[in-house]
């Protein structure tokens, strides 16, 4: 999988920008605050239909009227890629087609993120791991993509409905509710069964992972924390109705679950190292990087996004060690000489100065 070219237009800090990546290298440097990461995040969109920075997406705007991105990528065949963001919402092309569904599109372009923000995947919030969950696991099985936003969709309904129902009594005979509440069930069951494989299938890879840079003799897993387990999901929601009548919405399900990272049978989030969690967000990527090569014998478009600065020599040696040689890599920084000469043989060099980007 290569980006042949990527074009941005009225995006952030650019009115137009068009470039010709390296199939290989590519290093993109500049000041901070210039617009290298814009060029990162235009992929990761393209690829995700989704900002790794932002979920307002009229940020990406330099105006108020729209952002254009778009690509061209070579894998089997020829594809164009094109996503137009406006106040009036998302459109998305392939080879200058609509698509109607959004699933349908996503992983089309494979791309693996590494970036400072990485460390909030374990210091923030529950909705944070779900939605790496989610977006991740989705590259994977385009039908858990669907079934995420038919449960969506269920849910609002399902809390939309507890809303209008005003006694307890008129709530247990409420047809419509049980109806929603059945359909909200079989959705759950097959979110929370997939969720689970896919956190299993990053655990064959993680700790070998991290071990290979951190050598610090932890064992990190990643544990899936459902709120309601698999096999009790119908008894426990439906045991749960008559709260979420009080409380006025659905208290259980995909929407509320979590996961936790176990090193030895302890919780480690809590006591780690902000190098460890840093070096455990790499080795995380790098999961997935193997993931995506084994099952779906492509390589994936790897960014990383002023990463390099984060590590120390070691670390950064040991990382960029472990990137497939067949993959196609955008590195920011803000000097290349920030990079070892050992791995600068055959790149392209990207300069980014006064919303301008040049080949140099």
């Amino acid at each position: 999988m290569r980006i042949e070219t990527l074009w941005l237009k009225n995006t952030r800090v650019y009115d137009h920008v068009e470039i010709n990546p390296h199939p290989h290298l590519n290093i993109i440097i500049g000041n901070n605050a210039e617009g290298k990461t814009t060029l990162l995040e235009a992929i990761y969109v393209l690829g995700f239909t989704k900002s790794h920075r932002t979920q307002d997406e009229k940020e990406m705007m330099k105006d108020e009227t729209f952002a254009k991105f778009g690509v061209t990528l070579k894998k089997d065949d020829a594809h164009q890629l094109e996503i137009i963001i406006s106040a009036e919402g998302k459109t998305v092309k392939h080879n200058s087609i609509k698509e109607k569904r959004l699933s349908d599109y996503v992983g089309i372009l494979k791309a693996v993120m590494f970036a400072p923000e990485d460390l909030e995947l374990f210091k923030g919030s529950p909705k944070l791991r779900r939605h790496f969950l989610d977006l991740q696991s989705g590259i994977f099985d385009k039908s858990l993509l669907r079934e995420l936003s038919q449960y969506k969709h269920i849910l609002k309904e399902r809390n939309h409905r507890i809303k209008q129902l005003d006694t307890l009594e008129v709530f247990k005979k409420d047809a419509l509710f049980s109806v929603l509440s059945d359909r909200l069930i079989k959705s759950a069951s097959y979110i929370v069964a997939q969720r689970k494989i896919f956190l299993e299938a990053i655990n064959e890879h993680l700790a070998t992972l991290y071990q290979s840079i951190a050598n610090d003799g932890e064992h990190p897993q990643l544990v899936y924390l459902p709120s309601v387990a698999a096999e009790d999901l119908e008894k426990a929601l439906k045991a749960s109705s008559e709260k979420d009548f009080f409380a006025k919405t659905t208290q259980s399900g995909p929407h509320r679950d979590d996961f936790m990272v176990l090193s030895h049978g302890k919780e480690w989030m809590t006591f780690a190292s902000q190098g460890q969690l840093r070096t455990l967000g790499i080795a995380l990527k790098l999961a997935l990087v193997k993931m995506i090569k084994e099952r779906q014998n492509e390589f994936p478009i790897i960014l990383l996004d002023d990463v390099l600065s984060e590590l120390d020599e070691n670390r950064q040696n040991l990382l960029l060690s472990h990137l497939e040689k067949d993959s196609q890599v955008f590195i920011t920084a803000t000097d290349i000489k920030s990079i070892q000469t050992e791995y600068l043989n055959d790149y392209a060099l990207f300069k980014v100065q006064n919303r301008k980007v040049e080949r140099i």
